[in-house]
Formats: structure tokens, sequence, C-alpha cells
């Protein structure tokens, strides 16, 4: 429902993974100054290694010995490995191969969304508390934007925040927000931790990505630390719970949040 009011429900595609699901597509390019992105890098990085083991599997089944036969994988086995929520292990080992690691559903964070004017999405933060960007292709977005300092003048008793920053129990925080009208051609920057409602004022396309570099990764790794210890708690509450199911059900829970502690990262060779 439109924050305005308008009880009239609005269809919004949201979190299109276009560049994965077509990777050879190219529509768009990166603008310059959001290159610098770990958070991409690594799932493209991901999806390489995956291509090059389905390509290196798929040789083998087809007995490939000339140069002709061991050229590029078959379109249709590219994309049987760029499908969305490809399981691929963290450690880079493909797909059913026994690890050391768990593991993890992993794609991509650039996202396309199109929808009609009306559609909206609630008050929120970004996923690891990244930076994200958004380019309107076509039509016009309104934001409200709250600076990380005031978040607190929004929790209720328990901690929750409201998904309306119109709605009278934001009031609080009014003489924070930052309001901006996005037109099509527009690029606009979030910053880690701002939290922010957008509504669609006409119907809209654009491309939105988020990413982490090094001058906010100590934000995503707060996140990650407070939400492990939280979920660690819980999970210790639930201990005798589990452990009546048997020892192998309290083992798996503990390592699914053990995974979260995981950290692979690359430092480039420099010269």
């Amino acid at each position: 429902m439109h924050p305005t009011g308008d009880a009239q429900p609005w269809y919004y595609l949201k979190d299109w993974h276009f560049v994965a699901e077509f990777p050879a597509a190219h529509v768009y390019e990166t603008p310059v100054y959001f290159q610098d992105d770990w958070l991409n890098e690594f799932y493209d990085i991901q999806q390489h290694q995956a291509q090059q083991q389905a390509h290196s599997r798929e040789q083998q089944q087809q007995g490939a010995t000339s140069p002709e036969q061991q050229g590029a994988p078959s379109q249709q086995l590219l994309q049987q490995n760029i499908e969305l929520g490809e399981i691929i292990s963290i450690n880079g080992s493909s797909p059913g191969t026994s690890s050391n690691s768990s593991n993890v559903m992993t794609s991509d964070y650039r996202f396309v969304y199109l929808g009609p004017a009306g559609s909206w999405t609630p008050l929120h933060s970004d996923v690891l508390r990244s930076y994200s960007w958004s380019a309107n292709v076509v039509g016009r977005k309104r934001w409200w934007l709250l600076p990380p300092e005031h978040t607190h003048l929004l929790k209720d008793q328990h901690g929750q925040l409201p998904t309306d920053l119109l709605a009278p129990e934001a009031a609080a925080v009014w003489e924070h927000i930052i309001e901006v009208m996005q037109e099509a051609g527009d690029v606009l920057f979030v910053p880690s931790g701002w939290h922010h409602m957008v509504v669609n004022e006409v119907d809209t396309l654009s491309i939105n990505h988020n990413w982490i570099n090094g001058h906010n990764i100590h934000w995503s790794w707060a996140l990650l630390q407070y939400e492990h210890e939280q979920v660690s708690q819980l999970l210790e509450d639930c201990r005798y719970g589990l452990l009546s199911w048997g020892d192998n059900v309290w083992q798996r829970c503990k390592q699914a949040v053990d995974v979260t502690r995981t950290v692979h990262h690359a430092v480039p060779t420099t010269t």
C-alpha cells in the first residue's frame, strides 16, 4: 500500500538479479565512482570458478581432446551454472564435493527494480550495512533518508522500527529526514546505515547495486558480529530442546551459526 494511504495494491518487481541472469547482455556499466566493489567481485570470482569447474567436467564427460573441443563451455552449461541461488562453497569448491567449509547460497547484489506509480519500498537499511547506489533509467522516485545518528529515535520499547517514515509514530525524526526527488538519469548514493523509504512517483525502472569496500567494511563486520552473538544466545536458550531431538540436530545448528564467522578474502599481489 502506498504510504499516503492509497489502499490499492501495487505489484512491484524488486531485486531482479538481471546481471546474474543475463551475464552476456552488458547493457550498462557501473559508474566509476562505485566500481571498488568487494561484494560483487567476490560473487563474480565464485561464478567464474564454478564455470571453469563445469567446463572441466563437461570435457571429461565428452572425452574432448582436440583444441576445438576444449573451447568455451556450451551456452546451456553456462546457463546451468549461473542459475540464481546456485550452491557453491565459500572456499571455491564445486557443488556436491566434500569440503571443510559448509556450502552456502550465494548470489550477486546487483538488481533491477520495475514498479508502477505508487509502488514503494518500506523503511529499511541496506543488506549487510552496505553502500548502495540507485540509477533511474526512466521515471521518478521520492526518497526519505534518515542519518544513522537519529535511528534510535524511531525504535519502540522492543527495539523495532516502523515501516513508514510518514506515519505518526515516526514524528520524532521528521525534522532530521532528508527528502530527495530522483529524476530519470539521476544516480543516488546511500551511505551505510542510513535508513530510507522510497516511493515511485511515476512508472519507474531503476538499477540498484549494494557494495562493500575498505571504507565501509567495518559496518558489515560489526553487524555480522552482533547478529552472530544474538543468534548464538537464542540457540543456547533452545539447547536442551534441540538436544532432545538428537545431538546431530544440535551440531548442525551450531555449524549453521558458526559459518557466519568465517570470512574468506583475497589480498591482491602488488609489484
